[in-house]
């Protein structure tokens, strides 16, 4: 039997100063390569939720949780910020938040050369990985002089080529004026057999 991409069942967490619970009672499960949208009002828990699945809560943010998170048939719970890391691949709304190399090619690359992977096989694997989002055309451009909707589409590539893809979540709000297809960004990534859920 394979062990599914991720299982969430009964979580509720609350923050230490909070009165309430930021998300209760939440169980689901993600298939291989499925494209999952968690969609809801400002403050309904998206973001909770994303951070209970890369382990930013409990490692970063502290509260009550209760329930449990499975990765692959792992327990979440035990395994360091590291460990998870592997796994799961986190994308913030701001891309500015996350750029550290002055070129696309060596955003693209920074996961990779942090896990001492050899030059000969980093190149290969971030030029598949600006393929397959569409973005080979950016490979050389300074990374702060593309334009707002280039970050975005080159944000992606660090944490899906950083590893063997496996899985990866990201945080952005969409306005409601828009006609684009809110899963279209993540299609890449289900290619790719990833798990992708987008809050």
């Amino acid at each position: 039997m394979i062990d599914l991409p991720l299982v969430i069942e009964n979580l509720t967490f609350q923050y230490s100063r909070r009165s309430e619970p930021a998300i209760r009672d939440i169980s689901f499960s993600i298939q291989p390569g499925q494209v999952m949208l968690i969609a809801g009002s400002s403050g309904c828990g998206k973001t909770t939720l994303m951070r209970c699945i890369n382990g930013l809560i409990p490692h970063t943010y502290q509260g009550s949780m209760s329930g449990s998170i499975h990765l692959f048939g792992k327990p979440l719970i035990g395994q360091g910020l590291s460990e998870i890391s592997q796994t799961v691949g986190t994308l913030l709304q701001d891309p500015e938040r996350q750029i550290l190399g002055s070129y696309v090619m060596n955003e693209v690359a920074f996961g990779l050369e942090s896990l001492g992977i050899p030059r000969e096989e980093i190149t290969p694997r971030v030029e598949k990985a600006l393929d397959r989002l569409g973005i080979l055309n950016l490979r050389d451009r300074e990374t702060f002089g593309t334009s707002g909707g280039e970050k975005q589409k080159n944000r992606p590539g660090r944490s899906a080529r950083r590893w063997s893809p496996r899985s990866c979540c990201w945080t952005n709000h969409l306005p409601a004026s828009t006609r684009l297809p809110p899963t279209r960004p993540c299609r890449p990534f289900a290619s790719w057999r990833m798990r992708v859920s987008r809050s």
